[in-house]
């Protein structure tokens, strides 16, 4: 008898969770925040080489390695496609959380929940270009400039 009931309650729960998970959906996949160029990726791909809007005049292609943030990418003038500037990033040390407001048509309610993403460190040799010619490179280790 304890079995069935405990049973039941385990199924409960469960419908009890995929129901709120209907009304408030909650992405497991994270964000991913490259802090250097204020850039969202929200549905980061692994493997795969994906081109975003970084701004009117820039283009950013990232391939992803690690959905924790190990990625490498290459900045472009979105007009001229000469490339500005390429790095590498290797995942972060921790998942960061932020707050979002969301809002349930259903019940005519708000709801603040709390969304988590990836912010990954600068790695390795980052080069900046003007005209096809390097003016300038920084070396990165784990997120610190290595002098």
């Amino acid at each position: 008898m304890k079995g069935k009931v405990l049973v039941a309650v385990i199924i409960v729960t469960i419908l009890s969770c995929n129901h709120s998970k209907t009304t408030f959906p909650i992405a497991k996949e994270r964000a991913i925040n490259l802090k250097e160029f204020d850039f969202w990726w929200y549905h980061p791909v692994i493997g795969k080489i994906v081109v975003e809007k970084l701004s009117d005049t820039t283009d950013i292609k990232l391939f992803l390695r690690d959905y924790r943030g190990a990625l490498s990418f290459e900045i472009y003038d979105s007009r001229n496609k000469q490339l500005i500037e390429k790095g590498i990033y290797s995942n972060g040390l921790d998942v960061f959380k932020y707050y979002e407001e969301v809002f349930n048509l259903q019940k005519q309610e708000n709801r603040t929940i709390v969304k988590e993403y990836y912010q990954p460190l600068p790695d390795s040799t980052w080069v900046i270009y003007l005209n096809d010619k390097t003016i300038r490179k920084s070396h990165y280790k784990n997120g610190i400039i290595d002098l």
